[in-house]
């Protein structure tokens, strides 16, 4: 990543807009968070996917996005600590960018996945030039988004891939608020790929999958694979 692939307007770490569910996150609720979901190990990641979608992150990624050269740019909105951004460097890709809303995350993340690009930043302003990304994808991130605030962060993941557009989140028919850790107004099951193409009908969905949880049943995600 060099300085000229960003927007001129937006200073890494800075976003011109603030909701309530962005000052939780970048607070001690974020910091919290990471820390009860590091995993110990490539192995222990592995295990937890397996045992809650029955195949790893690694074997999703080479389902989903067999099609994309290894060289693609790839952009994941909200990664956390980059566990599925390794996932996918572990198969091969090589142009790899998080951008991420918690500072805590970003430098510790850094630190963990030293060949990835991690960078603070909102997914309501992606620090990011237009169609820079082969690849933009988000995995449980967009369900933390408000209803007010989601249309925004759709905008700024269609305007940053000049192509793919790979969605997994928490999946409900309708816009379901959940009581999330003794907070309300921070987390929402819904279905996403629908809500991206009811904003952008030019969007075409090539694959979608209802994924149960093995573990946590009758929870579902569900993964979307769309091209702009």
């Amino acid at each position: 990543m060099t300085e000229h692939n960003l927007r001129p307007t937006i200073k890494i770490g800075e976003t011109a807009l603030s909701t309530s569910q962005i000052n939780v996150w970048k607070g001690d609720f974020g910091k919290s968070y990471s820390d009860r979901n590091t995993f110990e190990s490539v192995e222990s990641f592995q295990r937890y996917y397996r045992d809650r979608y029955g195949m790893t992150r690694e074997e999703m990624c080479e389902e989903w996005l067999a099609d994309l050269p290894r060289e693609a740019r790839i952009l994941e909105v909200g990664p956390n600590l980059g566990y599925q951004l390794e996932a996918l460097r572990r198969v091969g890709f090589k142009s790899l960018v998080g951008v991420e809303i918690q500072p805590y995350c970003v430098k510790k993340a850094k630190s963990m996945h030293p060949d990835i690009t991690l960078i603070e930043g909102s997914a309501l302003d992606i620090p990011f030039k237009d169609n820079y990304f082969d690849c933009v994808f988000s995995h449980n991130v967009l369900i933390h988004i408000s209803p007010e605030s989601l249309s925004t962060a759709i905008d700024e993941m269609v305007r940053t891939t000049n192509s793919y557009l790979w969605i997994f989140e928490y999946f409900s028919e309708e816009f379901e608020e959940i009581h999330y850790r003794d907070h309300d107004d921070l987390l929402w099951k819904a279905d996403y790929g629908k809500l991206f193409v009811q904003q952008y009908p030019r969007l075409s969905i090539l694959k979608e999958k209802i994924f149960d949880y093995l573990d946590d049943a009758p929870l579902q995600d569900k993964a979307y694979l769309l091209k702009k």
